[in-house]
């Protein structure tokens, strides 16, 4: 009889757990792990950025050192030439100082020689302080090519010859130019000009 009634009597099944609760469960610790690796990431970023900020701050004022070093050696530089060229000058004016007056003394006449003399060392002087700033005298000869960059047309002499058209009839006026071959200041030269040149 007892057996009959184990049997009548439905004993209550074990709860299992659902697969979908377990699911999410195994969701949320990868969205944790990739929440964490990502938060990792960016502490990495930020501190390789500020490392960087910090090399690029160093970096602008070792730059900004440079150029005022730059700036100052230029500054001596360009008032050790200007000196040169001044106290040259000086000199100069000592020679035509010294020379004038003994031009003016009645008791010794000069020739015209001696004056032309005096002259031509005061421009070979002064060419000396050129040559010493890297400035050369330059004169073209006649015939040849005008060239805008060189020289300067002062004067247009007419010629009916076509093979004299746009060259250099004569230099006028010394040009200067650089030792690098740059124009210093243009030479001045009158320019054939043929009305029959095509």
């Amino acid at each position: 009889m007892d057996e009959q009634l184990e049997e009548s009597v439905d004993m209550p099944e074990t709860e299992s757990v659902p697969e979908e609760t377990s699911s999410r469960e195994d969701g949320a610790a990868d969205d944790k792990c990739l929440l964490g690796e990502i938060h990792d990431t960016l502490a990495a970023l930020e501190r390789r950025f500020g490392l960087k900020m910090q090399y690029d701050e160093k970096k602008q004022k070792i730059i900004d050192a440079q150029h005022e070093e730059l700036q100052e050696l230029r500054k001596r530089l360009d008032g050790a030439i200007l000196e040169t060229v001044l106290m040259s000058i000086i000199r100069v004016i000592d020679a035509i100082e010294s020379e004038t007056a003994r031009l003016r003394n009645p008791d010794k006449p000069v020739s015209a020689e001696e004056i032309l003399s005096f002259t031509e060392s005061l421009k070979e002087d002064l060419l000396d302080i050129l040559f010493d700033n890297r400035i050369e005298p330059f004169r073209s000869n006649s015939g040849e090519a005008f060239m805008p960059l060189r020289h300067f047309a002062g004067n247009v002499v007419d010629t009916d010859d076509p093979e004299k058209n746009k060259t250099v009839g004569s230099s006028e006026r010394t040009g200067y130019s650089t030792n690098k071959g740059d124009v210093f200041r243009k030479e001045l030269v009158s320019v054939f000009k043929c009305g029959r040149a095509n």
